[in-house]
């Protein structure tokens, strides 16, 4: 492993407390995003297509998802692992800005959500492999499986409250809002996984195999 790109400076406790609430607050977009865009697919059709349309859409994510995930090791070392965190979530944030805004303004939803469903997809497949590695630095902890039981908590909550938020953006037929605000949610960590300086450093990968091969040999042993 190599150093981070830029020296990590303590933000103390209550540093670590921010940016748990900055995770907290893209959590609950998180959900605020599933519950409204699967509430727009759907209503695309009737009971039977409108379910084949959400189940699409969500395998569609999915598969991406899984596709990303064996290069996030690579992209972390050719990024620098808390920069390559920082723009997989401003990208997250930004993209269900642009869906909302589209469907607000007219375009079909339907395909806007189709072809947005790779890049979310992929995206969070992304955020889902290198999340642990920043969750620990942040928290400044060596046990990962205390920072992941923690984060697991905050988590959990904070998918409550926006469960509860996405049932009333579909109750109120304002579903395209709901991806508003899920987009606007994850400002915050954005914000601080630039500005905020982990208590520990986060080191990149030395070398990444190849992510397919790799994993093709693993099964094969």
């Amino acid at each position: 492993m190599t150093p981070a790109n830029r020296p990590a400076s303590s933000g103390g406790p209550r540093g670590a407390a921010i940016f748990v609430l900055g995770v907290g607050f893209a959590t609950a977009g998180s959900t605020v995003s599933l519950l409204s865009a699967t509430g727009i697919t759907t209503a695309a059709g009737d009971f039977d297509s409108g379910a084949i349309y959400t189940g699409i859409y969500v395998a569609i994510g999915l598969v991406a998802g899984a596709l990303t995930m064996p290069y996030a090791p690579h992209l972390c070392r050719v990024m620098g692992t808390r920069v390559a965190y920082a723009w997989a979530t401003s990208l997250l944030s930004v993209g269900w800005i642009l869906v909302a805004s589209l469907i607000v303004l007219g375009v079909a939803p339907l395909p806007v959500l189709l072809l947005a469903a790779p890049v979310v997809g992929g995206l969070i497949g992304f955020t889902a492999v290198v999340s642990p590695v920043v969750y620990k630095a942040y928290l400044s902890s060596g046990d990962m499986s205390q920072v992941m039981a923690r984060m697991t908590v905050v988590k959990g909550v904070a998918a409550v409250v926006g469960a509860l938020a996405g049932g009333v953006f579909i109750t109120s037929g304002t579903e395209a809002h709901g991806l508003l605000v899920a987009g606007l949610l994850r400002f915050p960590l954005v914000f601080l996984a630039v500005r905020l300086s982990p208590a520990l450093s986060i080191a990149d990968p030395l070398q990444t195999p190849t992510p397919w091969g790799d994993i093709l040999t693993s099964l094969k042993q």
